[in-house]
């Protein structure tokens, strides 16, 4: 359970408000050291996202961060295994001490033919990279866009990922 004290919404709106500016500046600071226009035009037209919480578009993410609801679980069954990897001891080497995280759903659900990708690639995709087309389709659903319109447009797509334990894994063990 979660002791920190709730922050009140006015103070959460003014926290990202300053935050805001604070980048915004910052923006104009670089902008300025690369002698670009302050006023360069962009548009972001299409939004996806997957979080914990079932949070899986930007209004769910958003109703999310207002609520201020901890969706941090323990480890779902069948996610791995528990007797093999956790030790409640942090000195035990090679084990996890906590059996709480962030849990995205539905991550074994891929279509690889919908994307032109063989069932047998897809099994040793990273997980990461399947849900990054996924997410990318949605952007461009939400964005308005059909797919046979995609390869004309003059467009970027822009994601954050954290880690790569994937690949390891598969360089440790290719069977």
């Amino acid at each position: 359970m979660n002791n920190t004290p709730k922050m009140s919404d006015e103070k959460r709106l003014k926290n990202a408000y300053r935050l805001l500016s604070d980048m915004e500046q910052r923006m104009i600071e670089l902008e300025k050291d690369n002698k670009r226009s302050a006023n360069e035009p962009i548009a972001i037209v299409g939004m996806s996202c997957r979080f914990p919480g079932g949070c899986n578009s930007p209004d769910q993410y958003w109703d999310l961060l207002k609520s201020g609801k901890n969706v941090i679980s323990e480890v779902p069954k069948g996610r791995w295994d528990m007797g093999r990897y956790f030790d409640p001891d942090k000195n035990v080497p090679n084990k996890s001490y906590s059996k709480w995280g962030g849990f995205i759903d539905d991550i074994s659900s891929f279509d690889p033919l919908f994307f032109n990708i063989s069932p047998k690639e897809a099994e040793v995709m990273d997980p990461q990279h399947r849900l990054f087309l996924e997410e990318c389709w949605h952007a461009f659903e939400d964005a308005g866009y059909s797919s046979n319109t995609l390869s004309e447009m003059n467009c970027g797509v822009y994601v954050g990922v954290y880690t790569q334990e994937y690949s390891e894994l598969l360089n440790a063990d290719p069977h």
